[in-house]
């Protein structure tokens, strides 16, 4: 689990310079469009509420990038094997804090037969003390439809977190906590949040959390997620299981990694009801 370091960089803040290009991107669509945010959710690139640094969690949480002590880009594929509609991919930058605070740069797009999702994503993560952080999540989204209907939306999301021990930390996440956008419905972009922990128990660390998938809807189901992850010199291992509440089908993965100082490469297969998919990842650290 990432600990933060107090050492400031002095290279400028590449986020801040290209926070622009998300709204320069961004382009309107006024149409209605048939997925929902809550069904095409990151949640498929992994990330947990409470892990800290330079994970996957940044995504779930953007208070996690405040435990940042270098620069990283991301590369991740999301490709179908078998009986498995959901194919994507993700590229993201993320700086330590270099005096203005943390940040990330992200695109992602995902579909799933029926739809697609695409966001672009500028966050930014700032201290409240020396062991919690706040982030934020400020993303650009374009759901389209099969057939060819778009509609876009402005969406902000909050997180926090707070290391409880040396080896306990909690978090918690609002997603879609700001939403104004051309067409948009409420449903497409539910408001929903989740609450987590992670454990350091030396070699491994242990995340869990619930997701609320629309705070509006008392109906709507809930969803724990709870993995492990493990390394071993070199080596990372990971298990984990996604299962919504009132399903008996869960959502496993499991996976490897392989990091050096500089460089880290993770594949990940993924299986619900018989369907797999696997996920490649690419890091690079400087």
């Amino acid at each position: 689990m990432g600990r933060f370091s107090a050492a400031r960089m002095s290279k400028p803040g590449l986020c801040w310079a290209l926070a622009a290009a998300i709204v320069l991107a961004a382009t309107s669509g006024a149409a209605f469009a048939s997925p929902t945010d809550k069904a095409l959710v990151p949640a498929r690139w992994g990330g947990f509420t409470a892990v800290m640094g330079d994970s996957p969690g940044v995504f779930a949480n953007p208070a996690a990038l405040r435990w940042l002590d270098r620069f990283v880009v991301r590369a991740q594929v999301l490709s179908p094997l078998a009986d498995w509609a959901l194919k994507g991919h993700l590229l993201n930058y993320l700086e330590p804090d270099t005096g203005l605070g943390s940040g990330q740069l992200a695109y992602y797009k995902m579909s799933d037969g029926t739809g697609e999702l695409k966001q672009y994503v500028y966050s930014i993560a700032q201290d409240l003390g020396e062991r919690a952080a706040v982030g934020i999540n400020l993303r650009y989204s374009v759901l389209a439809g099969r057939s060819g209907d778009e509609v876009d939306a402005w969406l902000v999301d909050v997180g926090l977190q707070a290391q409880a021990s040396e080896r306990v930390t909690l978090g918690a996440v609002v997603r879609n906590a700001i939403r104004w956008g051309n067409g948009a419905r409420a449903d497409q972009f539910p408001l929903s949040a989740a609450v987590g922990l992670a454990v350091d128990l030396g070699r491994l660390t242990l995340g869990a959390d619930y997701v609320h998938s629309d705070l509006s809807d008392p109906l709507a189901e809930g969803l724990f997620h709870v993995g492990l992850q493990g390394r071993f010199g070199n080596i990372l291992a990971r298990i984990g299981q996604h299962l919504a509440s009132g399903s008996k089908t869960p959502f496993s993965y499991a996976g490897l990694g392989f990091q050096l100082e500089t460089f880290r490469l993770d594949v990940d297969v993924y299986d619900e009801a018989g369907g797999r998919a696997i996920v490649i990842g690419f890091t690079f650290y400087f």
